[in-house]
């Protein structure tokens, strides 16, 4: 059988705990970084040689409507297939799987949902905003679990312990790869790519699968929700709606201190 509802609202609160635990971590240890996390600060290299403009920028809209259906087709997507319905569990269906391996490699390849990771990990441990996030092309393996799911352990966050519970690479690979193959009646997936490593799986049942789908779906979703109402919430919680960030002058050799303003009924952060 395929994953519980009970199990299911488990792990999304797990996830849900776990952002709140690490967005709690950054705005407490520097609110400017918190600011510029939830407010998509980004380095525009289209910007980098107009003498008007610092290509340090505030809340660009480019990414912003590329999450905007991200979103949406999360929300429908779980919708459509884990509403469950009043029933108690979703059952193996190997159309469904398909789909889910495509999404499921869709997540843990997104430029977007990584570069958010690996800001959160590292503004979690302290360090200063990371403006121009490097994601390797290829090793993307090595990069979620060095320079994200590392820096989570180093911290003791939960997410430290989740990644491991949502990622794997063959399993992406073998999606990318149509090296896999689905069998609902023994309710497990073969996988064609298994070399005989210790660290890769001949076959994984269909619950343990919807267990790694349903952690990362649900971190995809809720990375993008969570900020989003953590937006919205922001002139309520601060009690104002004007900010101090640190960002790099144009050069990069100073800091500079300027203040940001979101304007809640347009759900926009700019440089006042």
């Amino acid at each position: 059988m395929m994953i519980k509802l009970e199990r299911f609202e488990v792990i999304k609160n797990e996830v849900e705990c776990a952002f709140n635990q690490a967005l709690d971590k950054v705005k407490e240890l520097s609110l400017s970084n918190y600011i510029l996390f939830i407010g998509n600060g980004e380095y525009m290299d289209s910007l980098e040689k107009d003498p008007k403009y610092n290509p340090h920028t505030i809340d660009d809209r480019t990414w912003f409507y590329k999450d905007e259906t991200r979103l949406i087709f999360l929300s429908q997507f779980l919708n459509g297939f884990y509403s469950f319905n009043g029933e108690n569990e979703v059952k193996d269906d190997s159309f469904r799987i398909n789909l889910e391996f495509m999404v499921y490699s869709h997540i843990w390849e997104s430029f977007s949902f990584l570069d958010k990771m690996y800001r959160l990990a590292h503004l979690a441990n302290g360090e200063d905003y990371v403006w121009k996030v490097q994601i390797p092309e290829m090793g993307k393996h090595d990069f979620i679990r060095n320079e994200i799911k590392e820096y989570f352990i180093k911290q003791d966050l939960n997410f430290g312990a989740i990644i491991p519970k949502a990622f794997h690479s063959q399993l992406r690979n073998a999606f990318a790869h149509s090296q896999y193959g689905i069998d609902v009646d023994n309710e497990r997936i073969n996988l064609a790519n298994y070399k005989g490593e210790s660290w890769t799986i001949k076959e994984i049942s269909t619950n343990d699968w919807s267990e790694r789908f349903a952690y990362s779906i649900w971190m995809s979703f809720l990375l993008l929700k969570i900020v989003a109402d953590r937006r919205k919430s922001l002139i309520d919680d601060f009690g104002t709606d004007t900010f101090s960030v640190q960002i790099p002058s144009k050069d990069k050799k100073t800091t500079l201190n300027v203040d940001v303003v979101y304007t809640k009924e347009r759900d926009y952060f700019h440089y006042k």
